[in-house]
C-alpha cells in the first residue's frame, strides 16, 4: 500500500488550516496501518510522506525568496516613477507660472472688462487653480521622495519630551497622510505599523502626563479633605465611582481634543 502523492498546492491548502493539528494530520495519514503487525508499512509511508513535506518545504521556500526578490526589486523602481513624475509636475508648474503670473497681475488691475475678458479672467483662474493643485502634488512628492522614519520618531520623541503633544500628533496625522503614496505597493503596509507605532507613543505619553496630573491633584486636594471632613471617599462609593470615570476618560478625551484642534 503507497501513500497518496499529494502536490504543493494541496500540501499548502491542507497547512493553511487554522484548525489543523499536528497529531490529527498523522493519524489521519497512518490510519490504514497497525503499528503491531504493519511497522514496515508504517515505516515506508512515514518515509514517503516525509519526502513529500521535504520537496514540498523546498518548492514553498523557492517561491517565497523569488517573491522576495521581485519585491525588493520594485523599491527602487518606483522611487524613480515618483522622482519622474515630481520632475514632471514641477515642469508644468513652471510654464504655467511663467504664462499666466503676468496676466493675472493685469487682469486684477482692471476694473471693467467685457465679455471676452471675463471669459479670460475665468480662465486664467482656472490655470491659477491647477497651478496651486500641481504645487500641493509636487510638495507631496517632494516629502515622499525625502520621507525617513528615523528622522520623524526623533522629531516626535522631542516635541513629547517637551510636552508639545499637539505638534506631536499633527506631524504623526501628516504623515499618515503621506504614506497613501505608498498605497497598493510592497512598501504601504510598512509605512502604516510605523505611523500606528508613533500615534501609540503619544498616547502613552498623554496617559503618562494625565496620570502625573491626576496624582499631584490627589497630593493637593488631600490635606483639604482631611481638614474640611473626617470622611474619606472609598472606591465603592458614589463619589469614588464618579471620581475614577472622570479620570479615565480624560486621557482619551485630551487626545479627542487634540485631533480635533489641529483638523484630523
Amino acid at each position: 500500500m503507497t501513500t497518496e502523492t499529494l502536490s504543493t498546492d494541496e500540501i499548502l491548502k491542507k497547512f493553511s488550516d487554522p484548525d489543523l493539528a499536528a497529531h490529527a494530520y498523522l493519524d489521519l495519514s497512518f490510519q490504514k496501518y497497525n503499528p503491531m503487525t504493519q511497522q514496515a508499512e508504517l515505516h515506508s509511508q512515514s518515509s514517503q510522506l516525509l519526502s513529500q513535506l521535504d520537496h514540498a518545504t523546498e518548492e514553498l521556500t523557492w517561491n517565497l525568496e523569488t517573491i522576495m526578490n521581485e519585491l525588493k526589486k520594485s523599491g527602487p523602481r518606483l522611487t524613480y516613477q515618483i522622482e519622474l513624475l515630481r520632475t514632471g509636475v514641477s515642469g508644468l508648474v513652471s510654464d504655467i507660472e511663467e504664462i499666466a503670473s503676468p496676466q493675472i497681475e493685469t487682469i486684477k488691475k482692471t476694473r471693467e472688462v467685457d465679455t471676452e475678458q471675463d471669459q479670460t479672467v475665468a480662465r486664467l483662474q482656472q490655470l491659477e487653480t491647477v497651478r496651486k493643485k500641481m504645487c500641493q502634488v509636487e510638495t507631496v512628492l517632494k516629502e515622499a521622495r525625502e520621507f525617513d522614519e528615523e528622522v520623524l520618531t526623533k522629531e516626535v520623541s522631542r516635541l513629547i519630551d517637551e510636552g508639545d503633544m499637539e505638534s506631536a500628533l499633527q506631524k504623526v496625522e501628516h504623515a499618515a497622510e503621506l504614506i497613501q503614496v505608498w498605497k497598493g505597493t510592497s512598501i504601504y503596509t510598512g509605512r502604516a505599523k510605523f505611523v500606528a507605532q508613533l500615534r501609540k507613543k503619544i498616547e502613552t505619553a498623554l496617559g503618562q502626563k494625565d496620570s502625573t496630573n491626576l496624582s499631584r491633584q490627589q497630593k493637593n486636594d488631600r490635606p483639604s479633605r482631611s481638614s474640611n471632613s473626617p470622611a474619606v471617599s472609598r472606591p465603592g462609593t458614589p463619589s469614588g465611582s464618579k471620581k475614577s470615570n472622570e479620570n479615565e476618560g480624560s486621557y482619551y478625551g485630551l487626545l479627542g481634543q487634540l485631533q480635533r484642534k489641529i483638523g484630523y
